[in-house]
């Protein structure tokens, strides 16, 4: 509750080693964000060899694709550089998207390859109906 951020980079993989060395029995872990970060697939996996961990995706479709509405300027949250682009290029705006599927697209090979679950929730949707879902197909599988 008291927690003050050092830097506004995402670093799951803190967090999880965290979480190893505090909880040392067997928990349910849920692990939420937007899994826009590079290093933390090892901190997952070990907490996932020990702990039934579950990954749940926030994704907002505006990251998914861009809009055209003409030159922006555009900063990133984490590194402050800002950038002019020009989103009534449909170049930019299909490559976009293409990146950004190729970014979940790893992600979710990483959960898979890790036998990981993982529940994707949309900004724009019912946060319940997917956790729903999963819980059902869950227990179906165990």
């Amino acid at each position: 509750m008291n927690f003050k951020p050092k830097s506004v980079n995402t670093e799951i993989e803190v967090g999880l080693e965290f979480f190893q060395k505090v909880i040392k029995r067997k928990s349910l872990a849920f692990v939420i964000s937007d899994f826009i970060s590079t290093n933390f697939k090892d901190s997952l996996l070990h907490a996932a060899h020990k702990h039934d961990v579950i990954s749940v995706v926030i994704k907002d479709p505006r990251e998914m694709s861009f809009p055209n509405v003409g030159l922006i300027e555009l900063q990133d949250a984490e590194t402050s550089e800002i950038m002019l682009v020009d989103t009534s290029s449909a170049y930019f705006r299909d490559k976009f998207s293409e990146i950004a599927k190729q970014d979940l697209n790893e992600t979710i090979k990483i959960f898979r390859a890790s036998q990981i679950d993982y529940i994707i929730i949309k900004t724009d949707e019912s946060t319940v109906d997917p956790i729903i879902r999963f819980f059902k197909m869950r227990s179906k599988r165990l």
